[in-house]
Protein backbone atom coordinates (compact mmCIF):
# COMPACT_ATOMS: atom_id res chain seq x y z
CA UNK A 1 0.00 0.00 0.00
CA UNK A 2 1.33 3.40 -0.96
CA UNK A 3 1.50 6.03 1.83
CA UNK A 4 1.26 9.80 1.75
CA UNK A 5 3.47 11.61 -0.76
CA UNK A 6 4.41 15.29 -0.92
CA UNK A 7 6.96 17.75 -2.15
CA UNK A 8 7.80 21.28 -1.08
CA UNK A 9 10.04 24.17 -2.01
CA UNK A 10 10.71 27.71 -0.81
CA UNK A 11 12.97 30.64 -1.47
CA UNK A 12 14.05 33.89 0.15
CA UNK A 13 15.04 37.01 -1.77
CA UNK A 14 16.69 40.18 -0.52
CA UNK A 15 14.82 43.34 -1.52
CA UNK A 16 16.50 46.55 -2.65
CA UNK A 17 15.01 48.33 0.36
CA UNK A 18 16.06 48.92 3.97
CA UNK A 19 14.39 49.71 7.30
CA UNK A 20 14.50 53.48 7.84
CA UNK A 21 15.25 53.26 11.56
CA UNK A 22 17.84 50.46 11.62
CA UNK A 23 19.16 50.28 8.07
CA UNK A 24 18.50 46.51 7.96
CA UNK A 25 17.75 45.02 4.54
CA UNK A 26 14.20 43.88 3.85
CA UNK A 27 13.37 40.38 2.56
CA UNK A 28 10.67 38.46 0.72
CA UNK A 29 10.06 34.74 1.36
CA UNK A 30 7.66 32.35 -0.40
CA UNK A 31 7.08 28.62 -0.65
CA UNK A 32 4.77 25.90 -1.86
CA UNK A 33 3.78 22.35 -0.88
CA UNK A 34 1.71 19.72 -2.65
CA UNK A 35 0.95 16.06 -2.17
CA UNK A 36 -1.39 13.08 -2.20
CA UNK A 37 -2.64 11.21 0.87
CA UNK A 38 -2.99 7.44 1.03
CA UNK A 39 -6.77 7.94 0.77
CA UNK A 40 -6.32 9.66 -2.59
CA UNK A 41 -6.87 13.25 -1.49
CA UNK A 42 -4.75 15.76 -3.42
CA UNK A 43 -3.68 19.00 -1.79
CA UNK A 44 -1.54 22.05 -2.44
CA UNK A 45 -0.47 25.07 -0.38
CA UNK A 46 1.41 28.28 -1.14
CA UNK A 47 2.54 30.98 1.25
CA UNK A 48 4.60 34.12 1.31
CA UNK A 49 5.85 36.93 3.52
CA UNK A 50 7.15 40.25 2.27
CA UNK A 51 8.63 42.95 4.51
CA UNK A 52 7.03 45.61 2.25
CA UNK A 53 3.65 44.06 1.38
CA UNK A 54 2.66 41.68 4.19
CA UNK A 55 1.85 37.96 4.15
CA UNK A 56 -0.49 35.68 2.19
CA UNK A 57 -1.33 32.05 1.55
CA UNK A 58 -3.54 29.65 -0.42
CA UNK A 59 -4.73 26.08 0.09
CA UNK A 60 -6.55 23.56 -2.12
CA UNK A 61 -7.89 20.05 -1.41
CA UNK A 62 -9.87 17.54 -3.49
CA UNK A 63 -10.85 14.03 -2.38
CA UNK A 64 -11.84 11.00 -4.45
CA UNK A 65 -15.58 11.81 -4.15
CA UNK A 66 -15.11 15.15 -5.88
CA UNK A 67 -15.55 17.20 -2.68
CA UNK A 68 -13.16 20.14 -2.68
CA UNK A 69 -11.95 23.02 -0.55
CA UNK A 70 -10.09 26.19 -1.57
CA UNK A 71 -8.79 28.87 0.74
CA UNK A 72 -6.82 32.09 0.46
CA UNK A 73 -5.83 34.67 3.05
CA UNK A 74 -3.73 37.78 3.41
CA UNK A 75 -2.49 40.41 5.85
CA UNK A 76 -0.84 43.71 4.99
CA UNK A 77 1.36 46.06 7.01
CA UNK A 78 -1.53 48.51 7.54
CA UNK A 79 -3.38 45.93 9.65
CA UNK A 80 -5.91 44.83 6.99
CA UNK A 81 -6.81 41.12 7.06
CA UNK A 82 -8.89 38.99 4.69
CA UNK A 83 -9.80 35.30 4.41
CA UNK A 84 -11.82 33.52 1.74
CA UNK A 85 -12.94 29.87 1.49
CA UNK A 86 -15.10 28.03 -1.01
CA UNK A 87 -15.73 24.43 -1.94
CA UNK A 88 -18.03 21.56 -2.85
CA UNK A 89 -19.62 19.10 -0.41
CA UNK A 90 -20.90 15.72 -1.53
CA UNK A 91 -23.98 14.71 0.50
CA UNK A 92 -26.14 11.60 0.50
CA UNK A 93 -28.39 10.49 -2.39
CA UNK A 94 -26.30 12.43 -4.89
CA UNK A 95 -27.01 15.85 -3.38
CA UNK A 96 -24.23 18.42 -3.82
CA UNK A 97 -23.55 21.70 -2.05
CA UNK A 98 -21.47 24.54 -3.45
CA UNK A 99 -20.53 27.03 -0.75
CA UNK A 100 -18.38 30.05 -0.02
CA UNK A 101 -17.28 32.18 2.92
CA UNK A 102 -15.23 35.35 3.18
CA UNK A 103 -14.34 37.72 5.99
CA UNK A 104 -12.08 40.68 6.46
CA UNK A 105 -10.97 43.63 8.53
CA UNK A 106 -9.78 47.05 7.37
CA UNK A 107 -8.47 49.82 9.56
CA UNK A 108 -10.27 53.17 9.42
CA UNK A 109 -7.87 55.95 10.38
CA UNK A 110 -8.33 59.25 12.19
CA UNK A 111 -9.32 62.00 9.77
CA UNK A 112 -11.22 59.81 7.30
CA UNK A 113 -14.65 61.27 6.48
CA UNK A 114 -18.13 59.90 5.92
CA UNK A 115 -21.31 61.96 5.57
CA UNK A 116 -19.22 65.06 6.29
CA UNK A 117 -18.03 63.75 9.66
CA UNK A 118 -14.32 63.14 10.30
CA UNK A 119 -13.16 60.22 12.42
CA UNK A 120 -11.57 61.35 15.69
CA UNK A 121 -10.42 57.87 16.72
CA UNK A 122 -9.34 54.68 15.05
CA UNK A 123 -12.11 52.45 13.68
CA UNK A 124 -12.37 48.98 12.18
CA UNK A 125 -14.35 48.02 9.09
CA UNK A 126 -15.36 44.34 9.27
CA UNK A 127 -17.40 42.09 6.99
CA UNK A 128 -18.46 38.48 6.61
CA UNK A 129 -20.21 36.91 3.62
CA UNK A 130 -21.50 33.36 3.19
CA UNK A 131 -23.40 31.62 0.41
CA UNK A 132 -24.56 28.12 -0.40
CA UNK A 133 -26.27 26.43 -3.36
CA UNK A 134 -27.83 22.96 -3.06
CA UNK A 135 -28.24 20.72 -6.13
CA UNK A 136 -30.24 17.50 -6.41
CA UNK A 137 -28.75 14.38 -7.99
CA UNK A 138 -30.22 15.30 -11.40
CA UNK A 139 -28.40 18.66 -11.31
CA UNK A 140 -31.48 20.73 -10.47
CA UNK A 141 -30.78 23.60 -8.07
CA UNK A 142 -33.06 23.16 -5.07
CA UNK A 143 -32.00 26.04 -2.82
CA UNK A 144 -29.69 29.02 -2.59
CA UNK A 145 -28.93 31.01 0.54
CA UNK A 146 -26.60 33.92 1.29
CA UNK A 147 -25.78 36.29 4.13
CA UNK A 148 -23.73 39.48 4.55
CA UNK A 149 -22.81 41.10 7.87
CA UNK A 150 -20.64 44.16 8.21
CA UNK A 151 -19.58 47.36 9.93
CA UNK A 152 -17.82 50.20 8.15
CA UNK A 153 -15.79 51.64 11.04
CA UNK A 154 -17.85 54.85 11.01
CA UNK A 155 -20.70 53.46 13.11
CA UNK A 156 -22.77 51.94 10.27
CA UNK A 157 -23.77 48.29 10.67
CA UNK A 158 -25.76 46.00 8.39
CA UNK A 159 -26.99 42.45 7.99
CA UNK A 160 -28.51 41.05 4.81
CA UNK A 161 -29.94 37.58 4.14
CA UNK A 162 -31.79 36.01 1.26
CA UNK A 163 -33.10 32.55 0.55
CA UNK A 164 -34.63 30.92 -2.52
CA UNK A 165 -36.20 27.46 -2.83
CA UNK A 166 -36.95 25.75 -6.13
CA UNK A 167 -39.40 22.85 -6.06
CA UNK A 168 -39.37 19.88 -8.37
CA UNK A 169 -42.60 20.94 -10.12
CA UNK A 170 -41.12 24.41 -10.88
CA UNK A 171 -42.74 26.37 -8.04
CA UNK A 172 -40.50 28.84 -6.18
CA UNK A 173 -40.30 30.69 -2.87
CA UNK A 174 -38.05 33.69 -2.19
CA UNK A 175 -37.30 35.68 0.95
CA UNK A 176 -34.94 38.52 1.81
CA UNK A 177 -34.14 40.61 4.88
CA UNK A 178 -32.02 43.71 5.48
CA UNK A 179 -31.20 45.24 8.87
CA UNK A 180 -29.04 48.23 9.62
CA UNK A 181 -28.14 51.00 12.03
CA UNK A 182 -26.25 54.30 11.85
CA UNK A 183 -24.67 55.69 15.02
CA UNK A 184 -24.24 59.25 13.71
CA UNK A 185 -27.99 59.73 13.13
CA UNK A 186 -29.25 57.04 15.55
CA UNK A 187 -31.18 55.36 12.75
CA UNK A 188 -32.24 51.71 13.07
CA UNK A 189 -34.16 49.95 10.31
CA UNK A 190 -35.31 46.54 9.10
CA UNK A 191 -36.80 45.56 5.74
CA UNK A 192 -37.95 42.14 4.57
CA UNK A 193 -39.98 40.74 1.73
CA UNK A 194 -41.04 37.43 0.24
CA UNK A 195 -42.90 35.90 -2.66
CA UNK A 196 -44.31 32.57 -3.84
CA UNK A 197 -44.83 31.54 -7.44
CA UNK A 198 -46.65 28.54 -8.85
CA UNK A 199 -45.04 26.29 -11.44
CA UNK A 200 -44.66 27.80 -14.93
CA UNK A 201 -47.50 27.28 -17.39
CA UNK A 202 -48.45 28.28 -20.92
CA UNK A 203 -49.53 31.75 -19.73
CA UNK A 204 -46.54 32.61 -17.52
CA UNK A 205 -42.99 31.38 -18.08
CA UNK A 206 -41.95 32.51 -14.58
CA UNK A 207 -44.95 31.01 -12.82
CA UNK A 208 -48.08 32.73 -11.56
CA UNK A 209 -47.78 34.85 -8.41
CA UNK A 210 -49.36 33.04 -5.47
CA UNK A 211 -48.50 35.61 -2.82
CA UNK A 212 -46.06 38.39 -2.02
CA UNK A 213 -45.46 40.57 1.02
CA UNK A 214 -43.12 43.21 2.42
CA UNK A 215 -42.49 44.95 5.73
CA UNK A 216 -40.43 47.97 6.70
CA UNK A 217 -39.90 49.33 10.20
CA UNK A 218 -37.46 51.54 11.99
CA UNK A 219 -36.63 54.41 14.33
CA UNK A 220 -34.52 57.54 13.94
CA UNK A 221 -32.67 60.10 16.03
CA UNK A 222 -35.67 62.45 16.02
CA UNK A 223 -37.65 60.03 18.19
CA UNK A 224 -39.85 58.80 15.34
CA UNK A 225 -40.89 55.18 14.85
CA UNK A 226 -42.71 53.49 11.97
CA UNK A 227 -43.92 50.12 10.70
CA UNK A 228 -45.29 49.64 7.16
CA UNK A 229 -46.53 46.32 5.79
CA UNK A 230 -48.42 45.06 2.76
CA UNK A 231 -49.37 41.71 1.27
CA UNK A 232 -51.12 40.31 -1.79
CA UNK A 233 -52.57 36.88 -2.50
CA UNK A 234 -53.68 35.49 -5.85
CA UNK A 235 -55.75 32.35 -6.43
CA UNK A 236 -55.63 30.33 -9.64
CA UNK A 237 -59.39 30.95 -10.02
CA UNK A 238 -59.06 34.75 -10.34
CA UNK A 239 -59.76 35.45 -6.67
CA UNK A 240 -57.32 37.66 -4.75
CA UNK A 241 -56.83 40.17 -1.98
CA UNK A 242 -54.49 42.99 -1.02
CA UNK A 243 -53.81 44.54 2.39
CA UNK A 244 -51.72 47.55 3.39
CA UNK A 245 -51.01 48.94 6.88
CA UNK A 246 -48.90 51.98 7.78
CA UNK A 247 -48.19 53.13 11.32
CA UNK A 248 -46.04 56.02 12.50
CA UNK A 249 -45.40 57.56 15.89
CA UNK A 250 -43.96 61.07 15.94
CA UNK A 251 -41.55 62.53 18.47
CA UNK A 252 -44.48 64.40 20.05
CA UNK A 253 -46.18 61.08 20.83
CA UNK A 254 -48.90 61.51 18.20
CA UNK A 255 -49.67 58.42 16.11
CA UNK A 256 -50.90 58.09 12.55
CA UNK A 257 -52.41 54.90 11.08
CA UNK A 258 -53.36 54.26 7.46
CA UNK A 259 -54.85 50.95 6.40
CA UNK A 260 -56.56 49.69 3.32
CA UNK A 261 -57.68 46.44 1.74
CA UNK A 262 -59.06 45.05 -1.47
CA UNK A 263 -60.79 41.80 -2.50
CA UNK A 264 -61.65 40.75 -6.03
CA UNK A 265 -63.00 37.92 -8.12
CA UNK A 266 -61.97 38.47 -11.73
CA UNK A 267 -63.82 35.36 -12.88
CA UNK A 268 -67.19 36.48 -11.59
CA UNK A 269 -66.54 40.20 -12.13
CA UNK A 270 -66.73 41.79 -8.67
CA UNK A 271 -64.45 43.67 -6.28
CA UNK A 272 -64.57 45.67 -3.09
CA UNK A 273 -62.00 47.89 -1.42
CA UNK A 274 -61.79 50.34 1.41
CA UNK A 275 -59.56 52.07 3.87
CA UNK A 276 -59.25 54.50 6.75
CA UNK A 277 -56.87 57.00 8.32
CA UNK A 278 -56.66 57.31 12.10
CA UNK A 279 -54.76 60.09 13.84
CA UNK A 280 -54.16 59.85 17.60
CA UNK A 281 -57.15 57.56 18.02
CA UNK A 282 -59.57 59.62 15.89
CA UNK A 283 -60.77 58.47 12.45
CA UNK A 284 -60.15 61.41 10.13
CA UNK A 285 -60.94 59.68 6.83
CA UNK A 286 -62.59 56.46 5.63
CA UNK A 287 -63.82 55.16 2.33
CA UNK A 288 -65.33 52.09 0.72
CA UNK A 289 -66.37 51.13 -2.78
CA UNK A 290 -67.49 47.97 -4.53
CA UNK A 291 -68.80 46.68 -7.80
CA UNK A 292 -70.82 43.48 -8.41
Amino acid sequence: MMGDRWEEEWETAALSAFKADTGERLFSTCGQKSGVTKEGKTWAETWGKDDLLGSWGTKQETDITGASLCEQWGHNLQGDVWVEKWGVNKLGLGVTEEWGWKAGEKCVHVGEEMDGVSKTEEGLCTWTETWCKTFEADGRMARTHAQKVGENGHGDRWREEWDEEYYRDGATEKWASKKGSKDRTQDVWHEQWGEKRAKPDENNDSGRFVSCWAEQKGTNGYGEEWNDAWSEMFGDDGVGKKMCNKWKRFASGAENIERSGEDWDAKNGWFQKGGETIHSGLTVDSWHERAW
